[in-house]
């Protein structure tokens, strides 16, 4: 039997639910247009950098050398211009690969000890993906919060799951329907705004701080929201 659902309590979770879901989701596609410059950025300024004075190379050959011994295992020759294209495609690859072994734990731990606590703790483990790219001056810092953002990106499965706490069986449709407007929203404007603030250099040792900083902003922004606004929904 569906739970009765105070209308009034609704909108307001509701409202707090949509406004923070836009907040991360925009900051979420900032990163979306710069990845193929951002890639080539470390690949030329690490790349071709000599081997360290104990012989190991970095991160970034390492993985450029399995893309090649990736490469010449097909029988047909593969231009080199197309590493930038793997590589992005590697990156993308682990950073959903690391979201589906995390988001089962986190949707655990949120039915344990409530939606809030799961989202808050989900939030901080942002802040800190983005804040290694903010700083993330090399290739291995820059990995180190894409490995970081995969673990802790929570926030669309709890805000579906407090969705569905706040709904009954007449209002769940227009509320999920809220949800993927937030996604429209989102990545209609989000990669606009990340291309536009890449353009605005501010750090030399990272060109692509701007977008990172506003990235940054917006997710503190979100995470103070929630936490002085937004209830426990998970019903007792």
């Amino acid at each position: 039997m569906a739970q009765s659902v105070d209308p009034t309590w609704r909108k307001k979770v509701l409202k707090v639910i949509v406004i923070s879901l836009l907040l991360d989701l925009i900051s979420f596609t900032f990163i979306l247009p710069l990845f193929p410059k951002l890639l080539e950025y470390y690949r030329d300024h690490e790349a071709a950098t000599p081997l360290s004075a104990d012989g190991s190379a970095s991160l970034l050959q390492t993985v450029f050398d399995y893309l090649n011994r990736y490469k010449a295992a097909f029988e047909r020759k593969i231009d080199s211009r197309y590493d930038i294209v793997l590589l992005g495609g590697a990156l993308g690859s682990l950073f959903s690969l690391l979201q589906a072994f995390a988001s089962p734990l986190i949707g655990m731990l949120s039915d344990r000890y409530g939606r809030r606590a799961a989202l808050l703790t989900s939030m901080t483990g942002n802040i800190l993906s983005v804040l290694l790219w903010v700083v993330a001056v090399d290739f291995r810092t820059f990995v180190a919060s894409r490995v970081v953002g995969g673990l802790s990106e929570g926030n669309v499965q709890l805000a579906t799951a407090m969705a569905t706490d706040i709904s009954d069986d007449k209002s769940r449709g227009s509320t999920m329907a809220l949800i993927g407007a937030c996604f429209s929203i989102a990545f209609t404007f989000g990669p606009m705004l990340g291309a536009y603030l890449s353009s605005i250099a501010t750090v030399a040792q990272n060109p692509f701080a701007t977008a990172a900083g506003v990235s940054l902003f917006l997710i503190v922004a979100e995470t103070l929201y929630l936490y002085f606004y937004l209830p426990e929904t998970l019903p007792r």
